[in-house]
């Protein structure tokens, strides 16, 4: 799956992936996540977000099923870099 940034806003940053995934909870399309301000690892999260972007890495988000955040999207808690 590729992942495109959707938005950065104070709140967090929203992310828009190329193939939906098997989620449900959550009000916006199972394509669409965000990872809060908040979050610890939240600046390391979004860089890893942007070189795989950038370089067109294949991206698999881990979430929290069911936890919704920026705009009922699904909550990222990690996010591996598949080669």
């Amino acid at each position: 799956r590729k992942a495109t940034p959707a938005s950065v806003t104070n709140q967090g940053f929203a992310i828009h992936m190329t193939a939906t995934a098997a989620v449900s909870g959550c009000g916006a399309p199972p394509t669409e996540f965000g990872i809060e301000a908040s979050h610890p690892a939240y600046k390391i999260l979004v860089s890893l977000m942007m070189m795989s972007y950038s370089q067109q890495s294949p991206t698999q988000l881990v979430v929290d099923q069911n936890v919704c955040t920026l705009g009922a999207r699904t909550k990222v808690i990690s996010i591996r870099l598949k080669e």
